[in-house]
């Protein structure tokens, strides 16, 4: 009994003990599996990265570095803008174009009562404007349009400075502010030209391109403004 007993322990102890060999034989080829597995993995990743495209590692990187391009550029109302990341700096295209033509079907009458045929630009005005180290604005403008006694002139060219609130200080060649109808942009106008008394008044002190230095304030319930000018450029 006593001689059964030993044996089976010692076969019990025989059979433990290749169980742990076998185990501990398996553990570094385990190891070098999932090393490989690992190295696998890795690949895998690189390959897949190398087929994205530009496009989409590009925005990837943009993410990270926090989102936005150094320059936006936009089309808002038809207009081209472009404009800094941070906003203080922006430049703005400016077009207005206002084409007349007329014709008078009539006999032969004498040169005083004789209406003139014809076409010409009223207004042909490009340029640009923006802003200029977030305090700073600016505007030029160039006029090629006119009835055809006077010539191309510059409708505006001035600097601002936009730092001190509701207060603002112009100056340059711009038409003066002189009356509600003055400070009209052309575009907005309801019929083709200003009335009479506006125009009168402005062609004293003001109209496009006379130089001079204006400060003014408004908001959406007043305007004021305080204006020296000089000549016509």
């Amino acid at each position: 009994m006593t001689f059964r007993m030993s044996g089976a322990l010692l076969a019990g102890a025989g059979i433990f003990a290749l169980a742990s060999g076998a185990h501990a034989a398996g553990s570094p080829q385990q190891s070098k599996i999932d090393t490989l597995q690992q190295q696998i993995d890795d690949l895998n990743a690189e390959v897949a990265d190398l087929k994205r495209s530009t496009s989409d590692q590009y925005a990837d990187v943009m993410q990270k570095q926090g989102g936005k391009p150094d320059v936006s550029v936009s089309l808002k109302n038809g207009r081209p803008s472009f404009k800094s990341a941070n906003g203080d700096f922006s430049l703005d295209i400016r077009a207005l174009v206002q084409f007349d033509t007329a014709y008078y079907g009539q006999g032969k009458n004498p040169s005083g009562v004789d209406f003139s045929s014809g076409s010409n630009f009223r207004r042909a005005r490009l340029g640009v404007e923006g802003v200029l180290f977030g305090d700073w604005s600016y505007q030029f403008i160039y006029d090629f349009g006119g009835s055809g006694s006077e010539g191309a002139s510059i409708s505006s060219a001035y600097i601002q400075y936009d730092g001190l609130g509701l207060v603002h200080w112009r100056i340059g060649a711009y038409p003066a502010p002189e009356s509600f109808d003055d400070t009209t942009s052309a575009s907005n106008l309801l019929f083709l030209e200003r009335a009479q008394p506006a125009d009168l008044a402005r062609g004293i002190a003001g109209s496009d391109g006379r130089d001079g230095t204006t400060l003014f304030a408004y908001d959406d319930n007043y305007f004021a403004a305080l204006s020296y000018t000089g000549d016509l450029v």
